[in-house]
């Protein structure tokens, strides 16, 4: 719930499935192999497991894909692809 201009962080995890309906851009795909390999791509900070749901961050998955985009990084599916985006 957003109040007088602020975000709620609870409101910034979200999970999977949502992250997926609300940006229907971004491959299936390639978000799950992103968070499956978190712990080698950076990503890890941003997602957390509750239960046996992935979450993540919103904020964080942007901050990551903006580092990402930055360092010139590919947002393929293989690691180690270093293209131009």
């Amino acid at each position: 719930m957003e109040q007088q201009g602020q975000f709620s962080p609870i409101e910034d995890w979200i999970p999977e499935s949502e992250f997926l309906a609300r940006y229907p851009h971004i491959a299936a795909p390639t978000l799950r192999w992103q968070l499956t390999n978190r712990r080698n791509n950076g990503l890890a900070p941003h997602v957390q497991l509750i239960g046996r749901r992935r979450y993540i961050s919103l904020k964080g998955y942007g901050l990551w894909l903006t580092l990402r985009a930055q360092a010139g990084h590919s947002f393929g599916s293989k690691i180690g692809d270093h293209h131009d985006v």
